[in-house]
């Protein structure tokens, strides 16, 4: 599986899922650039970033990249260093099943695997 948006890949506020990955043509909707200021852009269009929420609950998502780190900024922590780590919330990535989707939230950091994550190169 793959991190992907849930709107077209340059729609700023666009929340994040799991979904298939894909060869080909639409694999540039999947491609994540990790900047050398620990940014994650995609498409190299729009960052992650966390200050996104729903129903009291936080939510990362894409935003226009602004390069001065806080919410956009991303550590690889844990043992096996795949946990995404924001240090301006204190919280890493998690996938959690929202309405029988896989969406991506901001949670306390702990080694639950719904917390690992795999940069392919």
């Amino acid at each position: 599986m793959c991190v992907i948006s849930t709107k077209e890949i340059h729609s700023k506020g666009a929340l994040l899922k799991l979904g298939p990955c894909y060869d080909g043509r639409q694999k540039t909707s999947q491609v994540w650039t990790e900047t050398d200021t620990h940014e994650f852009m995609l498409a190299d269009l729009l960052c992650l970033d966390t200050e996104g929420s729903r129903r009291g609950r936080a939510f990362p998502r894409l935003m226009k990249c602004h390069f001065e780190k806080g919410s956009q900024e991303w550590k690889w922590m844990g043992e096996e260093h795949n946990h995404l780590y924001n240090p301006a919330s204190g919280k890493c990535m998690a996938v959690i099943t929202e309405e029988g989707e896989k969406y991506m939230s901001m949670e306390i950091c702990s080694e639950d695997s719904n917390m690992e994550f795999e940069f392919v190169r």
